[in-house]
């Protein structure tokens, strides 16, 4: 693991404009609880993070770390307007919402990351993306549509000849 964080490390220096190697670095920090050190690599960040929605996700980990609620709430709805798909940040909203007491809203984002892990599960299982069957796109329509993206959930739909 030392040697892995090391050239993790070094490939930072020498690129460190690479939102991919940032973003995996920012992950790796934020599941050991390295806040301090996730938020000098985000002071250090190129501009274009602020259109990556994971990195605004992490902007909101690092303030519910914090206890600022406010602030992680703002960044976890700006990462999911960006990315609706996007379940983890689902997940932490939940938790935001629980926190406030704001127990049904808690609920139906939970409801949304569970649909979510099972849609993944599921998807895991085809060989190949010829063997995605209609059930499982339209229950992904659908979860699209709950998620807050109009547009994949109609193109979707639209796809297989029927409406959500």
């Amino acid at each position: 693991t030392t040697h892995r964080s090391q050239a993790l490390a070094e490939l930072l220096k020498r690129f460190p404009h690479n939102v991919e190697l940032l973003s995996y670095e920012i992950e790796q920090l934020l599941l050991v609880g390295d806040i301090e050190r996730v938020i000098t690599l985000l002071s250090q960040a190129p501009p274009e993070i602020d259109e990556d929605n994971r990195f605004w996700r992490y902007k909101g980990q690092v303030h519910e770390a914090r206890q600022q609620t406010d602030e992680a709430e703002f960044a976890y709805r700006k990462s999911a307007q960006m990315n609706p798909l996007d379940w983890r940040t689902w997940n932490r909203l939940a938790a935001i919402e629980r926190l406030r007491g704001q127990f049904p809203q808690a609920s139906r984002l939970q409801g949304l990351v569970m649909r979510a892990d099972a849609l993944r599960e599921q998807a895991r299982k085809f060989p190949t993306i010829e063997t995605v069957g209609r059930d499982w796109l339209r229950d992904f329509a659908v979860f699209a549509k709950d998620a807050g993206d109009e547009a994949l959930a109609t193109a979707i739909s639209r796809r297989l000849g029927n409406s959500l």
